[in-house]
């Protein structure tokens, strides 16, 4: 049997994560409380916005999300001046991999179309 691909567009604003599966068009927009945004970083407290991702998952895939191994594109939609430091990339990786990520990449520009997510993984 072969495990369905699943493919999230992750959108990270300032205690905001919208998710969308491309495969299936679900939307899940979640505000996180408590606050994983700092003053210096859009995600500085790690914990929150895991927790904040895995609610929406469970939005996306009910509890099916805990057996897949979805594949991420990231957009940071703010606190971009200057570029991403590797840390920050690193930390959104890392949220990633806390949802199960079978492949991540992280995005910097225009918001995408679905075929254009799709076409970073070809």
């Amino acid at each position: 049997m072969f495990a369905k691909k699943r493919t999230v567009y992750l959108r990270i604003s300032p205690n905001e994560l919208q998710l969308k599966c491309i495969e299936n068009s679900k939307i899940s927009e979640l505000e996180s409380n408590p606050p994983f945004t700092t003053t210096r970083l859009l995600i500085g407290e790690f914990a929150a916005a895991e927790a904040v991702l895995h609610d929406g998952l469970e939005a996306l895939f009910g509890q099916e999300w805990l057996l897949l191994r979805p594949r991420y594109l990231i957009q940071p939609m703010a606190m971009l001046d200057g570029g991403l430091s590797s840390v920050e990339v690193l930390i959104l990786e890392e949220l990633a991999a806390a949802g199960r990520a079978k492949e991540t990449i992280v995005h910097v520009g225009k918001i995408l179309t679905d075929q254009q997510v799709l076409e970073h993984f070809d």
